[in-house]
C-alpha cells in the first residue's frame, strides 16, 4: 500500500457506453461483479478482497473519507477510476458506493459472513460438489471453479482417474460407483464405514455362514445331545414349572441362536 494514491484526474467527455456488454466483459475477468445506479449514473464494481480491506483500514496516512475513496477506487471498474474526481461528485455518492461494495463483499457484517459459510457448508451435501472436491484432491493443479464448468462426460472421466489415483497411491477406499450411489448417494466414497452398510454385511455374512457355529459360538448340529437331554430331564423333575419354557424347549441359549440375528450395536443402526 506504500504506492497507493488518490487519483484526481479530470473526467473526459461523456460517451455512449453499452453497460451490459461492459458488465459481461468484466465478468470474464473477475469472480464477482456488480452494477449499481446512483443519481442516474451506472457504476460497475467488483468485490473487495479481505487483504485489500485490511490494508486500507490499517493505513494511517489517510482519514476515513480518504479511505472511503480508496475503497471505491480499488473496486470501481466503470467509469474508469483514474478519470473520476470524487470531490466533484454529488454528495453521498462515494459513501453509497462504498456501502454497496462492502455489502457485496460480505465485509459489512460478521453475521452475514457466518450465514454465507453455513450456506456453502450445506452445499457440500450435493454430490456434484463432492465430486469436484475429489477431482481437485487428486489433481491439485485444477481449480475447483474450473472443474465445476466441465460437462458430465469430462467430469466423469476425471472422477474415474481421481478415484484410481486416490485408491492406488493413497489407499483411500472406493466401492463400485453405480452400486454405492444407488445405496447412499455418495458416489462410492468410503462406504465401508457407513453403519447401514456394516449392518447389511453382517446379516449377509450370517446367512452365508456354513461353519455350523451359532453367532454365539455354539454348535448348531449338537443342540440336544444325549447328555443335554439327560440334564434337561433332571432339571424339569426338580423344576416342573419350567416345562413349557421356550429357552429350555429350544435347547438353552445356544438353541435360541438364529442364523440371521443382527448383532450390530443399536447406536450404529440407521435411524438411531
Amino acid at each position: 500500500m506504500a504506492d497507493i494514491k488518490i487519483m484526481k484526474v479530470a473526467s473526459g467527455p461523456k460517451e455512449t457506453v453499452d453497460v451490459t456488454k461492459l458488465y459481461i466483459d468484466f465478468c470474464q475477468q473477475y469472480r464477482n461483479v456488480f452494477i449499481i445506479q446512483l443519481d442516474g449514473q451506472c457504476y460497475i464494481y467488483r468485490a473487495l478482497g479481505r487483504s485489500e480491506y485490511k490494508e486500507i483500514l490499517a493505513d494511517g496516512r489517510f482519514n476515513d473519507f480518504q479511505k472511503e475513496e480508496l475503497i471505491c477506487s480499488q473496486c470501481l471498474l466503470y467509469p474508469d477510476p483514474d478519470t473520476v474526481v470524487w470531490d466533484d461528485m454529488p454528495a453521498g455518492i462515494p459513501t453509497e458506493l462504498e456501502k454497496a461494495i462492502l455489502k457485496e463483499s460480505f465485509l459489512d457484517d460478521v453475521s452475514r459472513r457466518r450465514s454465507l459459510h453455513d450456506y456453502y457448508r450445506a452445499e457440500m451435501y450435493d454430490i456434484d460438489n463432492q465430486i469436484s472436491c475429489i477431482i481437485s484432491e487428486a489433481f491439485p493443479n485444477l481449480d475447483i471453479e474450473e472443474i465445476e464448468q466441465w460437462d458430465v462426460e469430462k467430469t466423469t472421466k476425471y472422477l474415474s482417474r481421481a478415484e484410481w489415483k486416490l485408491h492406488s497411491l493413497r489407499g483411500m477406499e472406493f466401492g463400485v460407483a453405480g452400486e454405492n450411489v444407488e445405496h447412499s448417494g455418495t458416489n462410492g466414497m468410503d462406504m465401508g464405514n457407513r453403519p447401514e452398510v456394516q449392518r447389511e454385511e453382517k446379516v449377509h455374512k450370517a446367512k452365508k455362514d456354513d461353519s455350523g457355529k451359532t453367532i454365539r459360538g455354539g454348535e448348531r448340529a449338537a443342540k440336544l445331545t444325549p447328555e443335554k437331554m439327560k440334564e434337561r430331564e433332571e432339571f424339569l423333575r426338580k423344576f416342573p414349572q419350567f416345562a413349557n419354557d421356550s429357552v429350555i424347549e429350544s435347547g438353552g441359549i445356544e438353541g435360541l441362536a438364529q442364523d440371521d440375528v443382527d448383532d450390530l450395536a443399536p447406536a450404529l443402526r440407521p435411524g438411531w
